[in-house]
C-alpha cells in the first residue's frame, strides 16, 4: 500500500505542468539528464499530431521519464551508437490532462484537420472503443515512450508546413511525411489497422521497474 501510494503522488505531482528546466518529483527525470544523445520529437507539444494542435499539459518538448525507463534506454543508445543508429523519442510521461483532452477531442466531429495524415481510414469516434487510444494511458506512470530509429546522424525531422498536403501515414516510406526513422510499415501515431498489423505507427516500450 505504501508503494502504491508513493506512485499516486508523485503522479499527482506530475499532473502540475511542468515546465523545460523544473524540478521533478522524485523518481522521474528529464530523459536529456541522462542521455542527450538520444533524438526527442516530442510530437504532442506542438500540432504536427493526430489532433493538430498542442496537446494540453505539454508545455514543452521534453521527455520526461521515470529514472528506470530513462537507465533501460541509455543502456540499448549505447548499442545502437556501435551501429552507428540513434533511438527518437516522440511520446514520454503523458499528463492525465491530455488523455482527457485526446477523449473530448474524438466526441468532437467538427475537428478532423489530420485526419488525411494519421487516421485517414478509421472514424475518430471509434479510436477508443478500438484501442487505439486509452482511458488510462501506461504513458501516465512515466515508463511507457513511443519510439523509432534514426540514423546516428540524424539530429531532427523537417518541420511540417501547413502549406503543404497532408500525406496519409499508411502510404510507403517515400510517400508519407518523412520522420527520418528506418522504415517500420507506417508513419509515427498511425491510427489505422496497418500500424496494428505492422506493430509500427505507435512504437512504444513499457519499461517495468
Amino acid at each position: 500500500m505504501r508503494v502504491r501510494a508513493g506512485l499516486v503522488l508523485m503522479l499527482l505531482q506530475l499532473s502540475a505542468p511542468v515546465l523545460a528546466g523544473s524540478a521533478l518529483p522524485r523518481g522521474f527525470v528529464y530523459l536529456r539528464d541522462v542521455d542527450s544523445t538520444i533524438v526527442q520529437d516530442i510530437r504532442y507539444a506542438g500540432s504536427h499530431n493526430f489532433v493538430g494542435r498542442p496537446i494540453k499539459g505539454y508545455l514543452a518538448t521534453e521527455c520526461i521519464l521515470s529514472v528506470s525507463a530513462a537507465n533501460a534506454l541509455e543502456k540499448v543508445q549505447k548499442m545502437l551508437a556501435e551501429k552507428k543508429l540513434s533511438l527518437i523519442v516522440w511520446d514520454c510521461y503523458r499528463p492525465k490532462r491530455a488523455v482527457d483532452d485526446f477523449f473530448q477531442w474524438s466526441k468532437d466531429p467538427t475537428r478532423a484537420e489530420m485526419k488525411a495524415e494519421f487516421y485517414p481510414r478509421t472514424d475518430k469516434q471509434n479510436l477508443f472503443a478500438l484501442g487505439y487510444l486509452a482511458r488510462r494511458s501506461a504513458h501516465s506512470r512515466g515508463s511507457t515512450v513511443d519510439l523509432g530509429i534514426v540514423p546516428g546522424d540524424f539530429s531532427s525531422a523537417p518541420p511540417s508546413s501547413p502549406s503543404q498536403p497532408l500525406k496519409a501515414c499508411t502510404s510507403p516510406k517515400g510517400e508519407r511525411f518523412e520522420d527520418g526513422t528506418i522504415d517500420f510499415g507506417t508513419g509515427y501515431d498511425c491510427l489505422d489497422l496497418r500500424q496494428t498489423r505492422m506493430s509500427a505507427g505507435r512504437r512504444y516500450t513499457t519499461v517495468k521497474p
